[in-house]
């Protein structure tokens, strides 16, 4: 990489060390380069999974500090999203997906929702919550 090089990069591997996401990727013109930490927004964590794109950028000009940016697997990604909207989806086939109709999750078994309390409906509510025998429920509590 020239000084200050932006390059292309395939991820071989991801961990989380010490609360840093650390790569090893393929650099598009072949130089494997290990423990590259990837920059993510804050309070998100990411593993990209092997096979992802990143930009990799030489932070000063010096081979010794390189970032990974952007991880990008396009075969993760979801359709059907209109222009604003926003999906979340692993590799697992769980989703969610933020739309002008709402905020849909979509997981394989059943969804975990660890929180002092759960409220469901409220007053702006169109329908009210239903339960699995299609009655209608004002509270619901775990077992």
């Amino acid at each position: 990489m020239n000084r200050d090089a932006i390059s292309r990069a395939i991820v071989r591997s991801a961990a989380l060390v010490k609360g840093r996401v650390l790569l090893d990727v393929t650099l598009w013109h072949g130089e494997d380069r290990s423990r590259i930490e990837l920059k993510l927004p804050a309070f998100l964590t990411y593993l990209p999974p092997v096979g992802s794109e990143v930009l990799v950028l030489q932070v000063g000009g010096t081979a010794d500090h390189r970032v990974a940016l952007l991880p990008d697997g396009t075969g993760q990604r979801l359709s059907g999203l209109a222009p604003g909207e926003i999906g979340l989806a692993d590799l697992a086939g769980n989703t969610v997906r933020v739309t002008a109709a709402g905020i849909a999750l979509k997981h394989q078994a059943s969804i975990t929702i660890e929180a002092p309390a759960v409220k469901l409906g409220g007053p702006g509510a169109v329908l009210p919550v239903k339960l699995a025998d299609n009655s209608a429920a004002t509270k619901v509590f775990a077992q």
